[in-house]
């Protein structure tokens, strides 16, 4: 899923690509947000990319 927020796909196309619901994208970016203290799919995808290549 990381690989498809760094696309910058709506959560639509994201549950569409990977074959589940738009409510649950919604719930795993929530989860991932949390888990990760980021408050935005931005600064998830800063944050990804500072720990690939930090």
């Amino acid at each position: 899923m990381t690989e498809l927020v760094r696309q910058v796909l709506s959560n639509r196309e994201t549950a569409f690509m990977l074959g589940i619901t738009e409510a649950t994208v919604k719930r795993h970016l929530y989860n991932v947000f949390n888990k990760t203290g980021v408050d935005s799919r931005t600064a998830l995808v800063r944050y990804l990319r500072e720990k690939e290549f930090g």
